[in-house]
């Protein structure tokens, strides 16, 4: 069950972002509390909502990252792109304040 649950993830993670007609996009960093083999730590998930033309919401991606870096997210951003999100249609993205905001990102 674990194996087709990963399997899962990693086809969700790589899908074709294309056809989404994103107009708004939500950026942010959570910790969560996850077991690393004996210990448990704090783990940054960085996620990316977007928003349709149609008002309706989608998680695009996440990713856990080292840290909520600007390094981080641009590799994030990048593999949007790559799957397809059209930043042309993008207005407006939504970011709060970062650990890595003063790198010229």
């Amino acid at each position: 069950m674990s194996k087709e649950l990963v399997e899962a993830v990693e086809r969700w993670h790589n899908r074709d972002l294309s056809q989404e007609r994103i107009k708004y996009l939500i950026n942010d960093g959570f910790h969560f509390k996850m077991r690393v083999v004996d210990s448990v730590e704090s783990v940054p998930v960085l996620v990316v909502l977007g928003v349709r033309e149609d008002g309706g919401k989608v998680v695009l991606g996440f990713l856990a990252g080292d840290r909520e870096s600007a390094s981080s997210w641009r590799e994030f951003f990048w593999n949007l792109k790559r799957r397809g999100l059209r930043w042309e249609l993008i207005k407006l993205g939504v970011m709060d304040w970062y650990s890595g905001s003063g790198t010229g990102f």
